[in-house]
């Protein structure tokens, strides 16, 4: 028996991300995201953040609800640190290893 995830492509597969934005008073945007952070919502993620960056003079993501992060996920928050202010918050201790591995946990507020 294979399980659903091997029977679907990739690219096919539904993203396990949601998100929720809001504006500041102090010219932040604040993404909150919930879920897992991969390949499958690689492109979520980078229209996102691409959306948000031009409206926030810092742009803060929450990631409390994330579960999971690879570097896929890493791969578009370092573009997006480097389009612009960035801070992380609310890191989990497994999300904040991986932070830590990959030398962005100065990001982390």
């Amino acid at each position: 028996m294979t399980s659903q995830a091997e029977t679907i492509p990739p690219t096919e597969r539904p993203t396990l991300l949601s998100c929720t934005c809001a504006s500041t008073l102090d010219d932040e945007v604040v993404i909150s995201l919930r879920g897992e952070i991969d390949i499958s919502s690689q492109e979520l993620l980078r229209d996102l953040l691409a959306a948000a960056q031009p409206l926030a003079g810092l742009l803060v993501l929450d990631m409390a609800g994330v579960t999971f992060l690879d570097s896929s996920g890493i791969k578009e928050i370092v573009n997006a640190h480097r389009a612009g202010p960035l801070r992380i918050r609310g890191a989990t201790p497994p999300i904040r290893r991986v932070l830590d591995l990959t030398g962005l946990a100065g990001l982390l507020t």
